[in-house]
């Protein structure tokens, strides 16, 4: 611990949490981030490692040096070495990070380096983080926790046989996001899931804990300092019962059904477990509670920043990571001014005169999976809603999510209603929505979903009120305005478009007012334009001010659409200020870096929908909008914001070209005009005529859909099999016509081009080669960028391609263009009239700020650095979740499946190949490869062909072997599963070993 008077020199060491990963996003890069800034503020030699380049964490203005290298004891070594390190900090990187920390101390290097751990102490890490002694600490303490047995590799099954009280929960100690946990419903099953744990001999123990599923599961995020002062931040109620993972949970807060004296009950025992277990920081405690007996348990403590941390501070205005981070260099939060109201000490606990609700994003569709949710987490990211009440707050955060909710405002069968009640999956919300607009009683709708009977009636009333107004929207409009419902809300239900409801409300100036998020409920007065709308309350916003940018955040994280485009929010920001506007952001994802309460001049965190971004334009007039770091939401948006407020609201390309470069058909056309070539295509308006186009380019197509990101329902097909699948699909979802179906050309090599343009000038940032062929998407493909790649001549080639696009769509601002080349024919795929998520990593290969080049070209201004002649070489490597979708097939495809990406940087090619072989942790040149029909093994007397059950044998027998699929193995999903399970370095895609070997 640093004392509040020290004058230690001090270089820390920050551990970030590496590639966005399901239970570890962007929230990370929220509290790493402000914890990189307190130490840059107070002139602290601060280092940075973390393998994540989207990230705006490992900017360089965040730290005096950032290793983006992958998180492992030997990069974490050398770096602590080579700078001096003198403390580290743990505690703001996710479970990655206290891992590594965890593993330093473990092994005696930190204390043999005389490295101080900042926050938190290993003694106290590990009371939090292993489940036997957790329990025991908490019943010596007298804290009531649900009864556990340990089960150790030696005695297990014994043990286990013993056990007569089911379901039980099985957990393993330092996991993520609920990883290691699972319901466990029988004794047969109890066994063969531990046989499959202690397979691996890492594993030397696991906690069976009695299931408390079906109790009402609650949070508190807890802010402890060294001198034992602690407070509660906040609380928060998860709707739906123990059994889902919080992460998987719609969340409110503050809670709702919970009695006040429980509550405070809560709250004091909180408290008194971050003091038994001495946590210096923030930690989140967790508590599953029967209301009618009024006991609560203790479920577990996380000793660091967590996932809620982020939604906790958005929630509460309360920024956490920011204090923590003060509290662990030493200061009490008596010393620590409120940076919010900036008059408040950080030692009040924050108030709320308002209601937030927080709703997960599944990646529905990306994979062969159930749907169902427990507590394990699948969920990619989440939405967060304000409001003046719940209903209000709920509605927001369900139009945040950006997920088309019409249909189950539509006739749903009773059955399918109650099927999707009853079981916990990615649907059931629109099935409560269905039932409720269908007046089936609250009470059944209670008993099925295990949802608080009062949260229930709630919602029910007010889906009822909605279906009363839905004949006379017009005449009901000021009172649903009233009530909170949103217009997009409304148009589900009745039917009419948003932009007519819109139309409506400007006839009658009906827009809404914006009120403070200051964490005091107005008690004090705040500098900080932390804003929420709602209607027909007091405007707390403040006076217009000219020279003010909007910017259009790019929503909740969801695979295709994740961080990449935050990083470029967050920088358009800082450059907006060096050029002298003011920046506004909307945004409704409280997981990000551009929703933290300073990093704009005013932060708008409402849903990014016709109806908020035209609210914000009718009371700030601003000078523009930017639209072009919202991924596909503001590309969607464009065309109608051009139609109510004119075009040139819109800076950079304008919507009316937007909306050609988004429609396939409409593209395609335009590049046959303009003599560029592309695949051989057709469009289909209908079900059969998708049959016939395919079948006129043998069934070997590419279909893809317009206006979408990440893939999103594009299918390759390369037999008329394969064209039955799609059709069949299709007949069950709301597919929008036309389709485009393009020749898929087997064996292309794929390229990402991204440049900044405007009138008078053309930069390309970088070109990305793909690893993978075309037919893969490219957020999928391991991707590499140098020197001479692509060659000089093709490089003219796509120059040559993208001055056309400048000229005949009047490009400005960031473009992407991909690219496939085969046989020394060049084609272009698609054209992007918006940043990339490939943009931080180029920015962060070339060490340019590409950002603010595109900025200075919206603004009208020429480019103010020339292109840079990089000489390094850089790979991006994507990483999948599926180690979450076990029953989902590991094929990959033109639908992006990826959740994030760490990059490998190096000088050469030779040290950068050896670099992502460590990174891959493939240590040896012996491997099994599985391909269609056969499975090889290479080892040092060569290349033979074994049988499947000899190459189980050898995996399961050696610590020294390497597995590699190949893209059309029948096998893939068994061999990833039992790598996973065996902690053995597994390439799913034999392109990138080949990459990597040959």
């Amino acid at each position: 611990m640093v004392s509040e008077t020290s004058e230690e020199v001090m270089r820390v060491l920050v551990i970030g949490s590496g590639p966005v990963v399901i239970g570890q996003s962007a929230e990370f890069d929220y509290a790493g981030t402000q914890a990189c800034r307190i130490l840059r503020e107070r002139s602290i030699y601060t280092i940075l490692l973390n393998s994540n380049p989207a990230t705006i964490q490992t900017d360089n203005y965040n730290a005096d040096r950032v290793y983006i290298e992958p998180i492992n004891v030997e990069n974490a070594e050398r770096i602590i070495e080579t700078e001096g390190v003198t403390h580290i900090i743990g505690s703001m990187g996710g479970q990655t990070a206290l891992n590594l920390v965890m593993e330093l101390h473990n092994s005696g290097y930190l204390r043999g380096k005389n490295v101080k751990i900042l926050g938190t102490q290993p003694e106290s890490i590990r009371i939090a983080e292993d489940r036997e002694l957790f329990h025991s600490v908490m019943e010596k303490n007298g804290i009531t926790i649900p009864w556990s047995v340990s089960l150790k590799r030696s005695n297990y099954r014994e043990v286990a046989t013993e056990i007569d009280y089911f379901p039980v929960i099985l957990r393993t100690s330092f996991s993520l996001g609920g990883l290691s946990g699972k319901i466990i419903n029988d004794s047969s099953e109890l066994i063969s899931v531990l046989d499959e744990i202690f397979s691996d001999s890492t594993q030397k123990s696991v906690e069976i804990e009695k299931s408390l599923l079906g109790l009402i599961e609650m949070e508190y995020e807890v802010i402890r300092d060294h001198r034992g002062n602690s407070i509660m931040v906040c609380n928060m109620e998860n709707l739906d019962p123990m059994g889902v993972h919080t992460g998987e949970s719609i969340v409110v807060t503050p809670s709702l059904t919970i009695p006040d004296n429980i509550h405070q009950k809560m709250r004091k025992t909180a408290l008194d477990i971050a003091e038994i277990v001495g946590i210096v920081g923030a930690c989140n405690v967790q508590f599953a509670i029967d209301l009618e007996s009024e006991i609560f348990f203790v479920v577990e403590i996380n000793p660091r920043t967590s996932r809620s941390s982020a939604l906790a501070s958005k929630a509460s205005g309360y920024p956490i990571a920011k204090v923590a981070t003060m509290v662990i260099l030493g200061d009490s939060l008596f010393s620590i001014s409120n940076p919010i109201t900036e008059n408040t000490s950080a030692s009040f606990e924050p108030s709320m005169d308002y209601v937030i609700v927080k709703i997960p994003i599944w990646p529905v569709g990306k994979f062969s999976d159930s749907g169902t949710i427990g507590i394990s987490m699948k969920s990619t990211g989440e939405a967060m809603g304000i409001g003046r009440s719940f209903e209000e707050a709920f509605l927001k955060a369900l139009v945040s999510t950006e997920l088309d909710f019409s249909k189950y405002f539509s006739k749903v069968g009773r059955d399918e209603i109650f099927n999707n009640l009853k079981t916990a999956n990615w649907e059931r919300l629109g099935y409560i929505i269905s039932a409720m607009n269908m007046e089936i009683d609250s009470e059944k709708i209670a008993e099925l979903t295990g949802w608080q009977i009062n949260i229930v009636n709630r919602l029910s009333n007010m889906f009822k009120f909605l279906g009363k107004c839905a004949e006379n929207i017009e005449e009901y409009l000021p009172e649903l305005k009233r009530y909170g419902y949103p217009d997009r809300v409304i148009s589900w239900r009745s039917g009419i478009s948003e932009y007519e409801i819109l139309l409506m409300r400007k006839r009658v100036s009906l827009f809404p007012s914006f009120r403070m998020i200051d964490s005091s409920s107005s008690e004090f007065s705040s500098r900080t334009k932390y804003l929420y709308s709602t209607y027909y309350e007091d405007d707390e916003c403040g006076p217009w001010k000219k020279d003010s940018v909007l910017i259009l955040g790019s929503g909740p994280n969801r695979i295709g659409q994740g961080l990449e485009f935050d990083y470029s929010s967050v920088k358009a920001i800082q450059a907006l200020k060096k050029f002298g506007y003011r920046s506004l952001m909307i945004n409704s994802n409280p997981e990000t870096v551009s929703t933290d309460f300073n990093t704009s001049d005013e932060l708008y965190f409402d849903p990014i929908s016709l109806e908020y971004v035209s609210g914000i334009i009718e009371k700030r007039k601003p000078y523009g909008i930017i639209i072009q770091f919202s991924g596909q939401t503001g590309q969607n948006m464009a065309y109608e914001i051009g139609k109510i407020y004119g075009e040139d609201i819109i800076m950079g390309t304008k919507p009316s070209s937007i909306a050609r470069i988004e429609n396939r058909s409409a593209f395609s056309r335009d590049l046959d005009q303009l003599g560029i070539t592309q695949a051989r295509w057709h469009e289909a308006f209908s079900i059969n005529e998708i049959v016939e186009k395919s079948r006129l380019l043998q069934n070997r197509v590419i279909i893809r859909g317009s206006f979408i990101i990440g893939g999103s329902s594009m299918f390759v097909s390369r037999t008329s099999a394969d064209i039955e699948i799609f059709v069949n699909k299709m007949k069950n979802s709301a597919v929008k016509f036309p389709l485009l179906i393009s020749e898929l050309i087997e064996q292309a090599t794929e390229y990402d081009m991204d440049f900044v343009s405007n009138n008078n000038q053309l930069l390309v940032a970088g070109i990305l080669k793909q690893i993978e062929p075309a037919g893969i998407h490219s957020g999928d493909s391991m991707a590499i960028c140098g020197p001479d790649i692509p060659n000089k001549e093709l490089e003219e080639r796509m120059r040559d391609i993208a001055a056309k696009f400048l000229n005949f769509y009047a490009i400005t601002g960031f473009t992407n263009i991909q690219f496939m080349e085969k046989d020394g024919q060049l084609y272009v795929i698609e054209l992007n009239a918006r940043a990339s998520r490939t943009v931080p990593f180029i920015s962060k290969w070339s060490g340019v700020n590409w950002v603010e080049n595109g900025i200075a070209m919206l603004l009208g201004k020429d480019c103010i650095i020339k292109e840079e002649n990089v000489k390094d070489y850089a790979v991006k490597i994507p990483v999948f979740p599926f180690n979450r979708f076990h029953d989902s097939d590991y094929l990959l495809s033109a639908e992006m499946r990826s959740t994030g990406e760490a990059m490998v940087r190096a000088p050469t090619f030779d040290l950068l190949k050896e670099k992502i072989k460590s990174f891959l942790r493939i240590s040896s040149e012996r491997y099994i490869f599985y391909g269609k029909d056969h499975i090889l093994l290479f080892d040092d007397n060569g290349k033979m062909e074994i049988k499947e059950e000899d190459a189980i044998k050898i995996i399961n027998s050696s610590d020294n072997i390497n597995v590699i699929c190949s893209t059309d193995s029948h096998l893939r999903k068994e061999i990833s599963h039992m790598a996973d399970v065996k902690k053995i370095p597994l390439i799913n895609n034999q392109y990138i070993w080949e990459f990597i070997v040959k």
